[in-house]
């Protein structure tokens, strides 16, 4: 993230080496979501907030913004096709939504930290475009041999809202924390700054296997 913005990455697989590719997360562009990273990348929380901004435009906070214009949520074909087969099985109650999103930053955070890519297979679904630049931001990391110094992405307040039939929408307000990429000698390569936080809504779709998360939507302003 330079100067206020979030630097987005975009990948075509599966969220597993490779994070679901769609449309929205934190507030950015898409097709223009995908600026190069400097050095390693931005901070990877940023990606998220870059995202939403330019996609939703200024989404509500409160309430359960609907999709970016332009992005498809996934059929219910689509959704049990893309479903990934976990140890715990389903779980379709709304705290486990909210584990499904906790969960998600922990990864994030977890694989940047550690210099590694993060695998979102059990988590999220192919069409998540966020999820895609979130682990493309992991793999840059990982490629350049650089682990950062703290998970930039910390979520606070999860609650899940009401179920909608086969779908769930999980609020949170995210708070981009200032990061510094690191050599594995521990030398500083670059540093990002942190941002206000922002009110976000993840849209979870629920498969044969559980809840996986379809996109972000995130709010225009900080909160």
């Amino acid at each position: 993230m330079r100067n206020g913005r979030t630097l987005l990455l975009n990948d075509a697989g599966p969220p597993n080496d490779a994070g679901p590719p769609n449309d929205a997360g934190p507030p950015n562009d898409a097709g223009s979501r995908r600026p190069s990273l400097p050095g390693a990348g931005p901070v990877l929380a940023a990606i998220v907030l870059a995202f939403a901004v330019a996609a939703c435009g200024a989404s509500n906070p409160t309430g359960a913004p609907s999709p970016p214009k332009g992005i498809v949520l996934a059929s219910p074909a689509a959704v049990a096709a893309a479903a990934q087969p976990t140890a715990t099985g389903r779980d379709d109650s709304p705290a486990a939504a909210a584990t499904v999103v906790r969960v998600y930053f922990d990864r994030i955070n977890a694989a940047s930290t550690g210099g590694r890519v993060a695998d979102l297979s059990d988590l999220a679904l192919s069409g998540c475009q966020p999820c895609t630049t979130d682990v493309t931001a992991t793999r840059t990391f990982a490629d350049q041999g650089l682990h950062a110094d703290v998970g930039s992405l910390l979520a606070t307040g999860i609650k899940a809202q009401p179920r909608l039939a086969n779908s769930i929408s999980v609020r949170f307000t995210l708070i981009v924390r200032p990061q510094r990429l690191l050599t594995a000698a521990g030398q500083v390569n670059s540093a990002y700054q942190g941002q206000n936080p922002r009110a976000g809504t993840a849209v979870l779709a629920l498969t044969p296997n559980g809840w996986r998360i379809q996109t972000f939507v995130y709010a225009g302003n900080p909160t």
